[in-house]
């Protein structure tokens, strides 16, 4: 897929559109099979109006959420995903867990983007990292469309291992 995304044109195209706001996340955008990884500050809305226009509606650019990185120029950066358009996070999880089985009501996932909220819509229990919400405050909005998304008082690792510890404590205690 990243092969056939490459020879579209499709990232060549962004790079040169938004020159100077937007580069490939090195060295993360190495060896990828599926998405062309990218770092900077663009409206991804604005780049998948872009990429229709120039005929790759076939895909769209996925805002990731924040990176650990600062510009001097841009400030804090965002990752990007250009990924073929019918794909998603929510899509993905609901495919594997068709495929092992499990039942909505025993399974959680947890985010860091607005991307990754979407899997809400498919799990039993989602939680958000607080680090989520320290990059894109705009996220508490949409919190209200999911009563089942809850959010770690902790980021990164350390709210990931929050969530599964919560999860799991609290499923013990209802089965004792």
């Amino acid at each position: 897929m990243y092969e056939q995304i490459e020879d579209s044109g499709a990232p060549a195209m962004l790079l040169e559109h938004y020159a100077g706001q937007l580069e490939y996340h090195d060295p993360w955008h190495r060896g990828r099979e599926i998405s062309h990884l990218f770092r900077g500050r663009i409206d991804a809305a604005e780049a998948d109006a872009l990429l229709r226009e120039r005929g790759h509606g076939n895909l769209r650019l996925v805002d990731n959420g924040g990176v650990h990185l600062q510009s001097d120029t841009l400030g804090e950066l965002r990752a990007y995903h250009l990924i073929p358009a019918g794909g998603s996070k929510a899509a993905a999880v609901s495919r594997h867990m068709r495929a092992r089985g499990l039942r909505r009501e025993d399974t959680v996932a947890v985010g860091d983007s607005r991307e990754d909220l979407a899997v809400a819509d498919v799990v039993g229990t989602f939680w958000l990292v607080a680090n989520a919400l320290e990059r894109d405050p705009t996220m508490r909005e949409a919190l209200g469309a999911h009563s089942n998304v809850r959010l770690a008082e902790a980021g990164y690792g350390a709210g990931v291992y929050e969530a599964v510890i919560t999860t799991l404590a609290e499923r013990r205690a209802t089965v004792a």
